[in-house]
Order: C-alpha cells, then structure tokens, then sequence
C-alpha cells in the first residue's frame, strides 16, 4: 500500500518537497559562497604576500646601494637641488632625509617622498624658471596631441612671430607661413628653446596662449608643484612665472616617464621634415649641447639630457638628467649668474661637476 507524505490540516494537505529543496539550496548557496569567499580572501592574503615580498626586495636591493657626492664648493648656481630615483623610491618609499647645504636635515616634502634627495641648497626658495618653463609646455603638448596627429602641419603666423622679438625670445628658426608638421613643432620647443613652435602648437592645443597658461598651471598642480605658478607658456621673465628647483625636479620626475617627453629631451640634435621654406628640413639642436663640446659620458654613467634657461632676471637654469652606476638622477641648478652669458655657461659646469662627483657603489 502507497504511503501518503501530505500533512493533513483538516481539509488542506501541504506538500513539504518545497521547502526542503528551498533549503537545500538556500544551503548550497552558502556552503558554496563559503567555498569561493576563503579562495577570495586566500588569493588577496597571497597577493598581499606578493607585494610585500616586492616591497622587501626592492627595499633590500635600494639599501645596498650607497650613493656619495662632494658637494662642489665651487658649483656657481645659487639654487639647485639632486634627486635619486628608482622604482623602489617611486613605489615605495614612504620616508626619507631632505639634506640641504645651509640647512643640514629636514623633513622631506611631501611630493619626494618617492625619492632620495642627495643635496639641495636653497631648493624651496622661489626661483624664475626662464625656458625650463618649457619642460612643463612640452609635456602639454605631448599628453594632449596624439601621436596620430604629429604628422599634421600648422602654420607659423606673423602673430606667433611678432612679440617674441620684441620680448628678446628665442627662436627655432622658422618663418612666418612656413607650414610645420607638428611633431617637429614639439622638437623645436624643446632642443633650440622655439618660442614660435611654442605659440603655433599652443593656438593649436587650446586656441591661444591665455587658454593655454590654465591647461599649464593645472597640470603642475595635478603633479603637485605647489610653490609654482606659470603666465606664460615660454618662460618670458614675469613676477607671476614663478617656481623652485624642487617642483622642477618634480616635473622632470614625472615628465620622463613618458617616453615620447624622454625621447624628445634626450636627442641632441634633429632634422626636421621638408617645409615649404626649407626643402632640406631644419637642423635643430638641443641648447644643451651648444656650449661647446662637453663630454656626457663617463664609464659608468652619461648625461642623458637636459632643457636650459636664461634670462637676466633667472640667471642660467638647468634641469639635467642623468644615470650613474645603474641609479637615475635628477639635477636642478638655478640663478647662476656669468659676468658674460655668452662665453660662461655656468650651469653646464655645475652640471658636469657633479656628475663628476658622483659616486655609486652596491653592496655584496
């Protein structure tokens, strides 16, 4: 004889399959959820692990590294500032030593915590950055032109011509309606310090230079330049165009990680494509390299490259890049003063020697 399950409540029979199977797999769920949920937190407690042995690792390999340098008693430049970089300062690091000449030690501000400062003298005093301005106006360009677009030709206008003359400006050596693929616009701001290629390439990107300056200025403090302010894209001498070698250090920190900016900072000399006024292209070369023949390299570094300044009011700038026993630096030097521009370049000299004095050296 069948057995009957049904639960009889008087004339009503419920049936308890349902619930069962709504348990079971109210059940299932959890057991399953359980399951996944400890693989979850197993592979970020893993993940975790990972990091932190990275972060061991790149601590132990960056102690072993022993950086000394002579601070040159005779380095010319009233400002400067030299920052060591790696991937662990970059990542990691979360304390360090600001050594200032006059100073002595100093809590390091915030914006290098990622890096290693090995001497600074004067380096948050305010500075005129003179055409080091157009590091900040490069990198621009750069984020916001498509490389797609750099085969593109503007104009030179008598407009982008006419006020850098009179201003003492200086130029790349293009011409009014020579037309400019924009790639060698971009080259010609950065090598010879072209104010014109500045103002073509700042109408093109924002439709003007006043337009331009807000792009500029949001760019240095989304980087953190605190202590900077910019009113013009060209680095034209102007109580309101102001910074210190340590926001510069920062941008060039931050600006050779593209390596479109790396490329174009580190060339020494570049022809540009045929224009209609120069059907040979133009030779451009990098205002680093113009003070006569210096020797970049050593046997366990080079000078990678560098962007200059100058005006009466900012002395000769320099902002310097350079690699020394398998370690990257940055060099800021500002407000060297020559009896004549010309025929001292100050800056280069205070460059070379500390690139001279640079010593790097790894444990066992």
């Amino acid at each position: 004889m069948a057995r009957n399950y049904y639960f009889s409540f008087g004339r009503s029979r419920w049936d308890p399959t349902p619930l069962i199977v709504a348990v079971m797999v109210v059940v299932l769920g959890a057991v399953m959820y359980a399951y996944f949920k400890a693989d979850e937190v197993k592979a970020e407690e893993n993940q975790q692990r990972a990091v932190a042995a990275a972060m061991e690792n790149l601590r132990a390999e960056a102690d072993s590294v022993k950086v000394a340098v002579d601070l040159p008693s005779g380095m010319k430049s009233r400002n400067y500032i030299l920052l060591q970089i790696s991937a662990y300062n970059r990542k990691f690091e979360s304390s360090d030593t600001w050594v200032d000449a006059q100073e002595g030690a100093q809590p390091v501000p915030d914006a290098f915590m990622h890096g290693r400062i090995r001497m600074a003298k004067d380096a948050n005093s305010q500075i005129y950055p003179a055409s080091m301005t157009k590091m900040l106006t490069a990198l621009v360009f750069i984020e916001r032109i498509s490389p797609d677009d750099y085969g593109k030709e503007l104009q030179i206008t008598k407009e982008d011509m006419d006020y850098l003359f009179d201003d003492g400006a200086s130029v790349a050596g293009f011409s009014v309606g020579e037309k400019v693929k924009i790639e060698d616009l971009i080259y010609g701001v950065m090598l010879p310090s072209g104010s014109e290629c500045t103002s073509a390439l700042a109408r093109y990107t924002a439709g003007g230079q006043e337009k331009f300056i807000d792009l500029m200025n949001a760019k240095a403090e989304s980087i953190g330049m605190g202590a900077s302010h910019f009113s013009n894209p060209i680095g034209l001498h102007d109580d309101d165009t102001y910074t210190t070698v340590s926001d510069m250090a920062l941008l060039l920190d931050y600006a050779i990680r593209d390596k479109r900016f790396l490329k174009v900072i580190s060339t020494q000399e570049y022809t540009t494509s045929p224009t209609n006024m120069h059907p040979d292209g133009l030779t451009l070369k990098n205002t680093l390299y113009q003070q006569g023949k210096i020797d970049m390299k050593s046997d366990d570094g080079e000078i990678i490259g560098g962007k200059t300044g100058f005006t009466d009011e900012a002395g000769q700038c320099l902002a310097s890049y350079m690699v020394k026993g398998g370690e990257e630096f940055i060099l800021v030097t500002a407000a060297a003063k020559p009896a004549d521009f010309h025929t001292e370049a100050l800056h280069v000299r205070d460059m070379l020697d500390v690139f001279n004095s640079l010593e790097v050296t790894r444990g066992a």
